[in-house]
């Protein structure tokens, strides 16, 4: 029955949905040829120059093999970044962890600052992968801190600094001894690490060269595609054009949202939700208020 309802709900959506307001356009104009086309067929064009159905096989082949490799391409951007900020609520959590089992259960003041600067990391981050940054969304630690990290050109490796600083300088004290350095060694490079990859993703996009290309290609598919089913068909031919164009042209667009997960596009990662998910995870394992 939930099932039932699940497939019903989205039935009623497709309308909706931003990929069919946003192919709207390049629909109507696909209906709109392929009925002047039935037009022109009863009418003018002579039927020695249908197109026979087997060429289309192959092109399909060819196209489908072009579209394969495109999503499969974005997807595994999108998963990759996935895969990265799990990492990120993972690392943030474990870091949380040590530093609650380390640090002295009345230090509130430390234990304090730490759950602020890997709260802000998180967020910092999100925002760099945007090409912004929202300081109304960053913890103080102090009055001096935050314009002190917002002043700086990749503020996600300035929050990072302070936490190695913090760390370096409660070993200085005394306070965290060296193997407990040693376990949390992995956590802060972990950091700088999740960065760098996230970037890697964000600044290396799929060539643009490709796209056009394969927009090219579905398009002339398209053109041609009435040329064979008027004459069988008629003016149902429209449906059929439409039908492939949105399948086709709905799956690049789908693949170029979400070639860039970081975003704030509907099918893009829920970053926002997951940086909210580590401030709420380690201010809760810090124990502070």
């Amino acid at each position: 029955m939930m099932y039932n309802r699940t497939f019903a709900k989205i039935i009623l959506s497709f309308f909706k949905a931003k990929t069919f307001k946003a192919l709207i356009p390049g629909l109507l104009v696909a209906c709109g040829y392929t009925a002047l086309l039935v037009w022109a067929d009863s009418t003018l064009i002579s039927k020695q120059l249908r197109i026979a159905p087997f060429i289309y096989q192959l092109v399909g082949i060819v196209l489908g093999l072009l579209l394969v490799f495109r999503t499969n391409t974005a997807y595994e951007r999108w998963w990759e970044g996935r895969r990265l900020l799990g990492q990120l609520l993972n690392t943030s959590r474990n870091l949380a962890l040590k530093l609650n089992a380390y640090l002295p259960e009345e230090d509130l003041a430390t234990r304090q600052y730490f759950a602020t600067l890997t709260t802000n990391f998180a967020f910092a981050l999100k925002e760099h992968l945007r090409l912004g940054v929202k300081e109304e969304e960053l913890l103080e630690t102090s009055p001096a801190t935050l314009p002190y990290v917002t002043a700086a050109n990749h503020i996600p490796n300035r929050i990072a600094s302070l936490i190695f600083e913090e760390v370096q300088r409660l070993n200085t004290k005394g306070i965290l001894k060296n193997e407990h350095l040693i376990t949390l060694n992995p956590q802060l490079e972990a950091l700088t690490d999740i960065t760098g990859g996230c970037e890697r993703i964000k600044k290396s996009p799929i060539p643009q060269a490709y796209r056009v290309h394969l927009l090219k290609f579905i398009f002339l598919f398209i053109t041609v595609l009435p040329w064979g089913l008027v004459g069988d068909m008629h003016y149902w031919a429209m449906m059929i054009v439409a039908m492939i164009f949105y399948a086709f042209v709905g799956l690049d667009f789908i693949a170029n949202e979400i070639e860039d997960p970081f975003g704030n596009d509907a099918n893009d990662l829920p970053t926002d939700a997951i940086c909210n998910s580590i401030k709420a995870s380690v201010f809760e394992i810090l124990k502070t208020k």
